[in-house]
């Protein structure tokens, strides 16, 4: 963080970026940072956001851990990273924006709009939908067609469920409440 004079911990954005990142390539597990007491008065956005993502984590801790990166390629729009894990049952699309700027204080990022990535899937993993993620609100279904996902905005970083079983999806969201009810 030699570059990041005035600001020591990673923004929310940029904490995203770097989890997506390494889920998408397979990390089966997530050792924040060092984070003291300290430094979660003073940035407590960062708090925030870890506990968000943990949120997602912990509805897609089976669909994690029982998947792999896929060797097919996605195609996305430049300057956005898209990587997908397959499992038996599932598939998960993890996407990263990578239009950013470095700067002294924080890495500003250049919202995405419309992005459509394609997604090659495996043909015996038929999904029956598609569902985003967002670590501040829970899950948010998604339009699949011909196997492209097209999400609306993306900020910084972004995780996609397309489950096999149509009841997944409405079970995620009873798990998304199950979750911050807990918390």
């Amino acid at each position: 963080w030699g570059e990041r004079p005035k600001r020591p911990v990673p923004t929310p954005s940029e904490l995203a970026v770097q989890l997506v990142q390494n889920l998408g390539r397979g990390t089966k597990g997530v050792f924040w940072f060092s984070y003291s007491t300290k430094r979660g008065t003073q940035y407590p956005d960062v708090r925030e956001a870890m506990r968000n993502w943990g949120r997602v984590m912990t509805c897609l801790r089976e669909d994690l851990l029982g998947s792999e990166p896929s060797n097919v390629p996605c195609t996305a729009p430049d300057k956005v990273d898209a990587t997908l894990l397959v499992g038996r049952d599932a598939a998960v699309l993890c996407l990263t924006n990578l239009d950013y700027q470095i700067d002294a204080e924080a890495y500003p990022f250049v919202e995405k709009k419309d992005v459509t990535v394609s997604v090659p899937l495996p043909a015996w993993l038929n999904p029956t939908g598609a569902v985003l993620l967002d670590p501040a609100s829970g899950p948010t279904p998604l339009a699949v067609s011909m196997q492209s996902i097209t999400l609306p905005r993306l900020l910084d970083a972004a995780v996609v469920l397309l489950p096999k079983d149509a009841a997944r999806l409405s079970t995620l969201a009873d798990a998304w409440k199950n979750i911050v009810a807990q918390e």
